[in-house]
């Protein structure tokens, strides 16, 4: 998989700070959506100098490898073209040719960290016989994505969107006024002004313009009490509502 830039990939709204390549974000947000459940993140899009950083700590140029990996890094991408062992952490792709690079993997969180909705909000997987892993890759699939990469080297956090099988590919998107990502902070500003002092569950929620993970949530919780499915971003319906409501989007 060829490296791309960040300015060829798309922010995913379920996932603030990780982007993706276009058409995988897509596919990650509405599997995420569909799910209905947070699935959390340590990596998506990756610049070639961080994999090109965790290559050269996990391998070494003619060395030999207690877990039989080898890789060659070639000229053309950057290497000096000899072959390079695994000597310590996880596999890791040569870099120029990584699907984080590509645009199209994400790698999921295995525990929680300080910080963290709480379950069943968002997600984690454990293990490969997680329920959520399971459950979550029968939608996911649908979707294009799948972890036949990730179960080959024995990273159960690890998934990767195949464009073939994404049976929505190339589907209008939903338009999404305000989410994750927005630069609109004014909006936003007013957003969790408003939830903030309608809900007695939300009084912590920061004021600060950024639609972060808290915001998501505090959004969700409106759309639930008004008898909505959760999708923790402000799209049509949504700011219809809060029009109505005299909110200044």
């Amino acid at each position: 998989m060829a490296q791309i830039a960040l300015d060829q990939c798309r922010a995913l709204a379920t996932a603030p700070g990780f982007s993706l390549r276009d058409d995988a974000a897509i596919g990650w947000d509405r599997a995420v959506r569909k799910y209905n459940k947070t699935v959390l993140l340590t990596g998506a899009w990756r610049s070639y100098e961080t994999q090109e950083r965790l290559f050269r700590e996990r391998y070494r140029p003619g060395a030999s490898s207690p877990f039989g990996d080898y890789r060659s890094w070639p000229v053309s991408l950057g290497g000096d073209g000899r072959v390079w062992g695994r000597v310590t952490g996880a596999a890791a792709a040569v870099p120029g040719t990584s699907n984080h690079g590509g645009g199209i993997a994400v790698d999921v969180k295995t525990s929680r960290s300080a910080g963290d909705a709480a379950y069943p909000e968002t997600v984690v997987f454990t293990s490969f016989s997680d329920t959520d892993r399971i459950a979550f890759l029968r939608v996911a699939q649908e979707f294009g994505w799948d972890d036949a990469e990730g179960r080959s080297v024995g990273e159960l956090w690890h998934l990767t969107y195949y464009p073939g099988l994404d049976q929505h590919r190339g589907e209008s998107i939903a338009v999404v006024y305000l989410g994750p990502g927005t630069q609109k902070h004014d909006q936003v500003e007013n957003l969790q002004r408003w939830l903030k002092n309608s809900f007695e569950a939300l009084k912590d929620l920061k004021v600060d313009g950024d639609y972060g993970e808290q915001t998501v949530a505090a959004v969700k919780h409106w759309q639930r009490k008004a008898g909505w499915k959760p999708a923790g971003v402000i799209g049509p319906k949504s700011a219809a509502r809060l029009d109505a409501l005299g909110v200044d989007l």
